[in-house]
């Protein structure tokens, strides 16, 4: 898991840590006894390398899957200190991670840190292995986005496999959802509800895979996908289809050219898109670079 560097409160004062998961291990872990590596989340202070506090599969036992990703570290009170983060696990879970927040005064200490599952997983759904994008609404109700994709098999189409894309709105930041809670927008829109928590989209190309993180920006999700070619053929070559998703981050509608949702870039597997601000102009620049055959010819594309 890559560590994301922040800082926190502790007793009033700030703290500089990082936030990092166990890493990856392929074992699940149902049962007591079992290989524990990687099902875990740690915050470490910089200062000396100690744990300041973990949360692992002693605290939770539905912990069974390991963290290659990287964490979501939000300031959600905008108060210039981490309060929550978000990170997702090779069973398709999203924990939620809640630190002392400006409200809970200079009493708050590590003690009070806890976690929980945000999002619960599915059997057949997907792993995460990026770390989720996060945006406020009008509101100031907190969304979190994900995708679900083996990023260590990128070219296997597994039958009956469907992966997702989803939108969580953590309005309270406590409970636990599934995806019964979200409402599926698949060929529709999404119309904010009391009795839904969010969306969600399929993937219908085959074997079609979230591979890299999300990106929010100005009111639009934008997140990449990759369509296996399918069996045979040589697998350094450069193969499958690389897609650009971009949907209005409440209604999930289509924010390309004429409402299009998705475009085609090309053949490989694409980068997150990066997002740039353009000194000459209004709108930002978007960048994906898609992969080339062995290795080499990757080809960087702007939009």
């Amino acid at each position: 898991s890559k560590m994301m560097v922040h800082r926190v409160k502790v007793n009033g004062s700030e703290k500089w840590v990082g936030f990092i998961g166990g890493g990856n291990n392929m074992s699940s872990c149902a049962v007591a006894g079992c290989d524990l590596r990687g099902k875990g989340f740690f915050v470490v202070s910089l200062t000396d390398g100690s744990v300041l506090w973990s949360y692992t599969k002693a605290d939770n036992s539905n912990m069974g899957y390991a963290l290659p990703a990287a964490a979501a570290v939000v300031d959600s009170d905008n108060d210039g200190f981490v309060d929550i983060a978000y990170i997702g696990d090779l069973g398709g879970n999203i924990w939620r991670m809640k630190f002392c927040s400006a409200a809970d005064g200079s009493s708050c200490a590590t003690g009070n840190w806890s976690g929980s599952l945000l999002f619960a997983r599915e059997a057949g759904i997907g792993a995460v292995y990026d770390a989720p994008a996060v945006a406020k609404d009008a509101s100031g109700n907190v969304w979190v986005y994900w995708g679900t994709g083996d990023k260590a098999e990128p070219i296997v189409v597994t039958p009956g496999h469907t992966d997702r894309f989803y939108a969580v709105k953590d309005a309270t930041k406590t409970g636990t959802y599934q995806r019964s809670d979200l409402e599926d927008i698949s060929s529709t829109t999404y119309t904010d509800n009391a009795s839904k928590r969010g969306w969600y989209i399929n993937m219908t190309g085959a074997g079609e895979k979230c591979l890299s993180e999300a990106s929010v920006f100005a009111g639009i999700v934008y997140f990449t996908t990759y369509t296996p070619a399918g069996s045979g053929g040589d697998p350094c070559n450069q193969a499958g289809t690389a897609k650009l998703y971009a949907v209005s981050f409440i209604e999930g509608a289509g924010s390309l050219t004429n409402s299009a949702r998705t475009m085609t870039l090309g053949v490989g597997i694409p980068t997150a898109p990066v997002l740039s601000i353009n000194p000459h102009g209004n709108t930002p620049d978007l960048y994906v670079t898609v992969s080339g055959g062995a290795g080499t010819g990757a080809t960087t594309m702007r939009a």
